[in-house]
């Protein structure tokens, strides 16, 4: 499968404010590799200025943020029951406690997803990369 790699610099270039989410799903392979995926919808007015991620996103918006080889992972979930949630904002951390207590890796990056009700997801991770959206 074919992803792009983002990073603290390039994840300003992506519309991801107010960006619809649509749901995570955490998975494990033989090998006990974890992976956090965030599928969520751009909005359409944003989507000329994606010229450069059009391999990635659909043409009505929807993508897939991948964390790829999570050493740990944390949602806080506050269910919206009035529409659905959006994200705020995704901030890239670095030198953070928890990078030191959960991860070995050189490489690792710590990621902070936070939503307009409140909802926040974390994850240490390889990398993260932007995928086309598979529908489960």
């Amino acid at each position: 499968m074919v992803m792009k790699e983002i990073n603290k610099e390039t994840i300003y270039d992506l519309p991801v404010h107010d960006s619809d989410f649509l749901g995570i799903h955490i998975s494990q392979n033989d090998h006990g590799v974890t992976d956090l995926s965030l599928d969520v919808i751009f909005c359409k007015d944003e989507l000329e200025k994606l010229s450069d991620y059009s391999d990635f996103i659909s043409t009505e918006g929807y993508t897939t943020f991948a964390f790829i080889g999570c050493d740990w992972i944390a949602v806080d979930i506050f269910c919206n029951r009035i529409q659905r949630d959006s994200i705020d904002f995704i901030d890239f951390k670095q030198d953070t406690p928890e990078l030191k207590k959960y991860s070995a890796q050189d490489r690792a990056i710590h990621v902070v997803i936070f939503f307009t009700s409140g909802t926040k997801i974390e994850c240490i991770a390889q990398n993260a990369t932007l995928k086309s959206y598979n529908k489960y």
